[in-house]
């Protein structure tokens, strides 16, 4: 019985180390698919020295290829000419060693838009480092990175605490060109626990990556960055977008943008926005009825006085009542129909006169 109390522990105590040692945080780094793009940069990322980023097709150096059942016209003779549209074809439907099926440009179930980010430059400036677009608020000082390199030139690339700087220091961990080599196709597949600064705020210097050479061209795709350690905090997925302007209150759900009062309402924006499309459904009876027989139609004396004495048209909320409270847009849509519609009565009723007017005008001629 003691026996098997034991090895119950020790099965126990291994699922629990296995489970710590391969659970996986939210992925520290932004915009790791690269998919949106300031231009030609990846939004978010940065650099200093000269260094120049730009986001470029995974068909790039054969990171993946086309997911066709033959090769495609054109296709490139090795990886290291590939582009997109001369893209190296890995075989029947295989996108290459890393993604085998899926991707982020075509492929099974891919991740479409995609890209990879092209580094290149020298060390002739005071540091040579890019940074990455952090979830800033993270206590740890041990991170966990994974990522695909491929070094065309230069010497290496290094990643950690201060990695670059003045191009002296090196980080924790550094990538030599002849070790990435080695990889399938020239990619290497980094996977590497680092120390860093102990820091509460991921920022620039904090975790940084270093280039060496004096004409550089690296490539690099699909960084993760993980915290690994047991003492050790990250906000949750909602509290990430909470710091960057987007509130999603934890009972209601409702969702701020720019503001966390929603004032109640499901959305609520603070600044501008714009919409390819938008559709507003109105629960009032839609203002057709003016057209109806029935309706009384106000005289334009009555429409006259009413203007000045309040400055506006009937049925219209004054400006101070905008200005306080906003507007419907179902009902104020609803409310200027009406009145183009009473417009086009008044229209039809003043042509009436003239067409009155004028033919007794052509009688007395």
């Amino acid at each position: 019985m003691k026996r098997i109390f034991i090895t119950t522990l020790l099965c126990m105590h291994t699922f629990t180390v296995l489970f710590a040692q391969n659970s996986l945080s939210p992925n520290l780094i932004r915009n790791s698919y690269m998919d949106i793009l300031d231009g030609v940069v990846p939004a978010g990322f940065s650099v200093s020295g000269n260094l120049t980023l730009t986001a470029m097709h995974p068909y790039t150096k054969g990171f993946e290829g086309p997911y066709l059942p033959s090769a495609p016209a054109g296709a490139a003779a090795t990886v290291d000419v590939a582009t997109q549209q001369n893209p190296y074809w890995y075989g029947v439907y295989n996108k290459g060693p890393r993604v085998y099926r899926g991707g982020l440009a075509d492929g099974w179930l891919n991740y479409p838009g995609g890209k990879i980010l092209k580094i290149t430059g020298d060390n002739t400036g005071a540091s040579t480092m890019m940074y990455f677009p952090f979830e800033r608020n993270v206590l740890t000082s041990k991170l966990r990175l994974r990522a695909w390199v491929k070094i065309v030139a230069g010497e290496s690339v290094s990643f950690g605490t201060d990695a670059g700087l003045a191009n002296i220091y090196w980080g924790g961990y550094t990538l030599l060109k002849a070790t990435a080599d080695a990889g399938p196709n020239g990619w290497y597949y980094i996977d590497q626990v680092i120390n860093t600064s102990r820091t509460t705020s991921l920022t620039t210097n904090v975790f940084s990556m270093g280039l060496k050479g004096n004409n550089i061209e690296v490539y690099l795709a699909l960084p993760y960055l993980s915290v690994l350690e047991d003492q050790t905090w990250l906000p949750s997925v909602a509290d990430m977008l909470n710091r960057d302007g987007l509130f999603i209150h934890p009972l209601t759900q409702n969702i701020g943008i720019g503001t966390k009062d929603t004032k109640g309402y499901k959305l609520a924006v603070n600044g501008d926005a714009v919409f390819t499309k938008i559709k507003v459904k109105s629960f009032s009876a839609w203002p057709d009825y003016v057209f109806h027989p029935e309706y009384k139609l106000a005289p334009l004396n009555d429409v006259e006085a009413f203007i000045k004495k309040h400055r506006h048209l009937p049925e219209i909320p004054p400006a101070r009542e905008v200005e306080q409270n906003g507007q419907d847009l179902g009902e104020m849509n609803s409310i200027l129909l009406k009145k183009v519609e009473e417009l086009t009565l008044y229209m039809i009723e003043m042509k009436k006169e003239i067409d009155s007017l004028k033919k007794i005008t052509d009688q007395n001629k």
